[in-house]
């Protein structure tokens, strides 16, 4: 039986389509999502996963379904930030819809 697990928020910026094939393929290799939650207040979390399933949505080769483990996460207040040392979480499952070419989609724990 498939677990869903709850869409929290909203992914507003991610991986290129090449990034996202080589989290899949390349061994240790992690991504960053940043995500902007439904309680908003402006803050935004990044979070940095492990791919390891892809799924093509529909046929446009642009739009994903995810599925994954958070490895860290960090909150954001400016865009400019960037993800260096992400804070050690508990490991936590994630899905996610994802569309490549807009970096947009929705994220869930």
């Amino acid at each position: 039986m498939e677990t869903q697990l709850e869409i929290r928020g909203r992914i507003v910026n991610g991986p290129g389509k090449w990034d996202l094939m080589l989290a899949l393929f390349e061994k240790g290799k992690q991504v960053d999502f940043t995500v902007e939650f439904k309680d908003g207040a402006g803050v935004k979390t990044i979070f940095r996963v492990k791919v390891h399933s892809i799924q093509a949505e529909d046929g446009s080769r642009e739009s994903w379904n995810l599925a994954g483990e958070i490895v860290g996460q960090s909150n954001m207040l400016r865009d400019e930030y960037k993800l260096t040392e992400p804070e050690k979480v508990d490991w936590r499952d994630f899905t996610a819809y994802y569309h490549s070419r807009n970096r947009s989609g929705a994220f869930g724990y």
